[in-house]
This record gives structure tokens, C-alpha cells and sequence, in this order.
């Protein structure tokens, strides 16, 4: 048991004032604050319990503010920042007015942190930099060190390897007239971790050993589980993967032993991506499947993005094509969730610090925090019109909770690339990444052109369509139009790249409904016969034909003969185009789930005036 939990507990067996017991109770929480939360929090409880027995006292008061403090590091720890910032801030107001000002420092660091571990490196500085003004102030020259420390962190989040080992320099220069021994472990890791980033791996080794002694001697599993982790990056760096598979196994014994399912999930991540960086994509995949069960189970979707992309690669090094494409359909889709998440939620904990302490903060912060939301909100917005169009984006933000439409007359149309299963296997992933969106961006500039919406992508097939969620009338002309630019483009693609590739597409016309699925990652999807026979005609289509129904046909035969179009009975009206749509019939086919059809290619279209 760590020296310092043991010494806390044998307190809490002697006698003691109120205001004496919560100091202890909140001390031994902070201290258990990464190895158990669940018993931390118990402990703040029963702090909490005394302190509200004298509310009036201003000993209780000091009490009371110290437990919002502890707890919230607590939540910190936990990285459920949502509640840690209510209680830092709430926290952070009660010192002020009551003068608490070591408290107030020490509150100032955490939120600083907490803001360090949601990469918000703008505000976190400014309030690591008060916490850091404030306790060179006081003369809290301990606190201040840890300060140092901490604002090294923003600058290695930031990339700064060099300037952040400056503040870890520091840091450990003020640590050196304090007999702590944790906190000097904790900089001795940070300074280790600067040299393993710059390369410096000697040096790095150095400090991991110094830093792994200390807290070995502590008994802190953690900090000893981390400084092991630190270390088997740099052995692995250096080739050396079986001391760093070696130290990764032990780190994994532990989290086992302790029975820390998140330590559980890191280490058996870590062990297959090492594997994978081995070439032992068998013994990899065995490890990360392991590892994307638990931090599944424990919701960590930043690890299990990485787990999916991993897997992704083991399985195309194992020649196995489904399985690969899947997780690698999964990592993207997880990538653009997570964007679109954490901008939502960086722009709810800027929210938060801004209303807790607006009054108290200057003109200058007050900038500093205006230009960080607004370029949050900024990214948000556009995250938001990349999967939804403009029109239902702003039916969400006006509240509508429920967005369902039923559209009598559209054009739907499915691409999909022919031969890309095969082309996928003989090219890495982060390539197949790079074409696709080569393709799919080209194919998105061509649906802008012409007023199109795209619906989605699912995985190398893409879907548009026209006549929503606007109405119109000559949806099926720029529906054909954009189809016979999809064929272009990938011509010209497949020429430059010197690949061969062919889309296949399919259009139909009729009625669909559209609406809005889900409640944190929007999508806007269409249902209906119409939908499914779109994508009939390409599955059913050849490679570099465009099939279409009867329907469509007609439709496209009627606009060519410079007739208006005229929708049932509404007055949308569109205008003739200016091409002549050309057109090879292919006869009846037996379409399945539909029977016998009669469908179209469409081949091309001339200018009305070479008709």
C-alpha cells in the first residue's frame, strides 16, 4: 500500500476535530484519486457530511470548499469533466470570496489541468499561469514547482518538446529544497517523456529508471504501471521489442492483479500494436480484439479508435479483406463522431468557465476565451453541414427534435466503384484513405454543382440525391448530369493514377422519406421503394455504365424534347435543359426483389443545337 494512504488511514483511527478529520479525509481522496475514484468518493461523503453540520463556521466553510476541490479532481481523474469543472468552479468562486487564497492556487492548477487533458491548451495556460502567479506570491514555492510542471504539459500537448522540457527543468529545480517524492517521480516521468519524443533515447531511459525507483519505493501501482509503459515506448523505439513486449506484460500482470479494467484495456492495446510493429499480426489481433471488448465496455472511444485502425491493418497483413475494410470503416466513422463530440463538448466546458468566473476576469481573458469558442463553434457548424444539409442543420438548431419528410418526386442515385475490394488488398490503408477521398471529394464538388445532396458514403459507394430538400422539377436532368460527370472523373482519375478503375451507377425516380437518425452523430437518410430500387439498377449495372429505369428514362426523354416539367398537380416548373440525353436500351432484365424490369443505360448527352 503506497506510504501515504497507510499514514492518512492511521490517522483517521485517532481522535480529531471536525475541521482536522475532513482535512485528513479530503487528503487521503486526493491521494487515492488514480487508483480508486469509487472509494475517493465515498470518503468525500462522509467530508461532506461534517461540513454541512456547520455551515455559518468559517473553519466548516474552508472545509466545505476543500471537498468541492477534492472531488473535483477526483472526477478529473476520472475524465468526467462535465461534473469536475461544475465543482472546480464552484469551487474556485466559494475561495475567492472567502480569501482562500493557497486554496484558490491549488484550485486554479486543477482546472488548468483539466483543461490540459481535454486539449485545451489556450485556456489551461492562462489558468495554470494565475495558479503559478499566485503561489510565487504567497512564497508556496512546492506549489509552484508543480505549476511548472503542469505548463511543461500544455507545451508537450502543443508539440513543443524543447520548451517543455524547459518547465520540467524547472519544475525539478523547485522540487529540490521539498522532500516529495512523488511529485519528483511524476517530473522525472514528464522530463523522460520530452527525451523519448526528441529522440534522445539514452537520456529518456535515464529518467524512466530514476523515475520508476521512486515510485516502486512509494508502492505506487500507477505511477509504476506508467513508468514501465514510458519505458517499453522507448525499448520499442530502439528495436528492442522484446524488453519492451517484457515491460508491457508486466504492466498488464498488474492492471490484472489490481483488477483496473482500464489499465487492462491500455496494456492489451499496447501489446497488439507492438505485435502488429513486430509483424505478428496473429498474436496482434488476438490482443487487440481483447482490448476492444474492454474499452468498449468502459466507453473509451479515443482507444478503441485506435484499436480499430490497428486491426485494420493486422487483418489486410493476414489476407483478411472483410475483415480489414470493416475496422477500417469503423475507424473512420469513429474519427468524424469523435470531432463532431468533442467540439460540442469543448464548446459546453468553455461555456462553464465562462459563466462560473466571468465577473472576476479581465479584459484580456475575456478575449483570449471569446476567440477560442468562436473558432470551436466555427468547427462545430461545419462539422454539422459535412453530414446534414443546410436546411435540416437549421430546422436541429431551431429545436425540431423529430425531422421525417415524405417527398413524392426525387431522383436517388448509387455509385459504386467497380473492382475496389481488389485494389484495396494490394495497397496500404492509409492509401486506400487517400483515394477515396480523392474520389469522394471530386464527387462532392460535382453534387454542389449541381444542387445535389450527397446522403452518404459506405465504404467505396456513394449516394445522392435530387428534388430534396428543396422540391424542384428538373432533378432528374442535373441527377443525370452530375452521373455522366461521375463517369469523367473517375476516367480521368484512373488515367492519371494509372489504376484501372469503373464505377457502376444507378438512378430512379419516385417517392421517398427522408429524416434524421440518431442523437450524438446525426444522419440524414432516405427510406423507401424508391431507394431500393436506385440500388438495384447498380448492382445490376455493368462497370462504366450508368442504369436507369423506365422511369427515369422517360423522365429524361420527356425534359429532352424541351417540355416543361410539370410535378402531379404542384406548380414546380422546371426548365428544358440544354442537352439531348442519349440512350442504349437494354431490354428486360429480372431484377431481384423486383422481377422482371425494363431499364436503360444512359450513354451520354449532346448539345440541342448538334440534335
Amino acid at each position: 500500500m503506497n506510504q501515504k494512504i497507510q499514514h492518512l488511514q492511521e490517522l483517521l483511527t485517532k481522535p480529531q476535530s471536525d475541521h482536522e478529520r475532513v482535512q485528513t479525509l479530503c487528503a487521503l481522496a486526493y491521494a487515492l484519486r488514480n487508483n480508486d475514484t469509487k472509494r475517493a468518493l465515498t470518503i468525500l461523503a462522509e467530508a461532506r457530511a461534517i461540513t454541512l453540520r456547520g455551515a455559518g463556521n468559517a473553519r466548516y466553510r474552508e472545509g466545505s470548499v476543500e471537498t468541492d476541490f477534492t472531488q473535483g479532481v477526483c472526477e478529473t481523474c476520472a475524465a468526467n469533466f462535465d461534473e469536475a469543472l461544475t465543482l472546480l468552479f464552484r469551487a474556485l468562486q466559494h475561495a475567492q470570496d472567502e480569501e482562500f487564497r493557497l486554496l484558490e492556487a491549488r484550485i486554479l492548477r486543477w482546472i488548468g489541468i483539466s483543461y490540459v487533458r481535454i486539449s485545451m491548451h489556450t485556456t489551461a495556460l492562462e489558468y495554470l499561469s494565475k495558479s503559478r502567479s499566485i503561489s510565487e506570491g504567497l512564497g508556496d514555492t512546492f506549489h509552484e514547482a508543480q505549476c511548472w510542471n503542469n505548463i511543461g504539459d500544455v507545451y508537450f500537448g502543443l508539440r513543443d518538446f524543447k520548451a517543455a522540457l524547459g518547465y520540467y527543468r524547472e519544475s525539478l529545480r523547485g522540487l529540490e529544497s521539498h522532500n516529495d517524492p512523488e511529485q519528483q517521480g511524476i517530473v522525472l516521468y514528464s522530463i523522460a517523456s520530452a527525451y523519448t519524443q526528441m529522440k534522445e533515447y539514452r537520456r529518456a531511459l535515464l529518467y524512466h529508471q530514476q523515475s520508476l525507483a521512486i515510485r516502486r519505493e512509494l508502492n505506487d501501482v500507477t505511477g509504476i504501471g506508467t513508468s514501465m509503459a514510458g519505458m517499453s515506448d522507448v525499448y520499442a523505439e530502439q528495436g528492442q521489442f522484446d524488453k519492451a513486449l517484457e515491460m508491457l506484460f508486466q504492466v498488464s500482470d498488474m492492471a490484472l492483479e489490481g483488477e483496473n479494467r482500464m489499465g487492462m484495456g491500455w496494456s492489451n492495446w499496447s501489446i497488439g500494436a507492438l505485435y502488429l510493429r513486430c509483424g505478428k499480426s496473429g498474436k496482434a489481433i488476438e490482443y487487440l480484439r481483447r482490448a476492444l471488448e474492454i474499452v468498449g465496455e468502459l466507453r473509451l472511444s479515443n482507444v478503441a479508435l485506435e484499436v480499430h485502425k490497428s486491426l485494420s491493418e493486422c487483418y489486410k497483413q493476414t489476407g483478411e479483406i472483410e475483415q480489414a475494410f470493416f475496422h477500417f470503416e469503423q475507424y473512420h466513422a469513429m474519427r468524424e463522431d469523435i470531432a463532431l463530440q468533442d467540439n460540442k463538448q469543448a464548446i459546453r466546458y468553455l461555456q462553464r468557465g465562462f459563466e462560473m468566473d466571468k465577473a472576476r476576469q479581465d479584459a484580456e481573458i475575456y478575449r483570449l476565451r471569446n476567440v477560442e469558442l468562436a473558432r470551436l463553434n466555427q468547427q462545430n457548424e461545419q462539422l454539422l453541414l459535412n453530414v446534414l444539409p443546410s436546411a435540416i442543420a437549421a430546422r436541429l438548431k431551431n429545436g425540431e427534435t423529430t425531422i421525417a419528410d415524405k417527398f413524392n418526386d426525387v431522383t436517388v442515385l448509387f455509385a459504386d466503384i467497380a473492382g475496389f475490394t481488389a485494389l484495396s488488398a494490394a495497397i496500404k490503408p492509409e492509401e486506400i484513405v487517400a483515394l477515396l477521398d480523392n474520389i469522394f471529394s471530386d464527387f462532392d464538388a460535382i453534387a454542389n454543382t449541381y444542387g445535389l445532396e450527397k446522403i452518404k458514403t459506405i465504404g467505396d459507394c456513394y449516394m445522392l440525391v435530387g428534388g430534396l430538400p428543396e422540391p424542384s422539377g428538373d432533378h432528374a436532368v442535373r441527377v443525370a448530369q452530375a452521373a455522366l460527370q461521375l463517369q469523367k472523373t473517375i476516367k480521368r482519375l484512373s488515367e492519371t493514377l494509372n489504376i484501372g478503375l469503373e464505377i457502376r451507377i444507378g438512378i430512379h425516380t419516385g417517392a421517398v422519406v427522408a429524416g434524421v437518425i440518431g442523437k450524438r452523430k446525426f444522419t440524414y437518410d432516405l427510406w423507401g421503394d424508391t431507394v431500393n430500387t436506385a440500388s438495384r439498377m447498380e448492382s445490376h449495372s455493368e462497370p462504366g455504365k450508368i442504369h436507369v429505369t423506365t422511369e427515369v428514362y422517360q423522365r429524361l426523354s420527356f425534359a429532352s424534347e424541351g417540355q416543361s416539367l410539370v410535378i402531379g398537380h404542384s406548380s414546380l416548373v422546371g426548365r428544358a435543359p440544354n442537352d439531348h440525353f442519349v440512350f442504349e436500351e437494354r431490354g428486360e432484365i429480372d431484377v431481384k426483389g423486383k422481377g422482371l424490369m425494363r431499364t436503360w443505360f444512359l450513354t451520354g448527352a449532346l448539345p440541342q443545337s448538334s440534335v
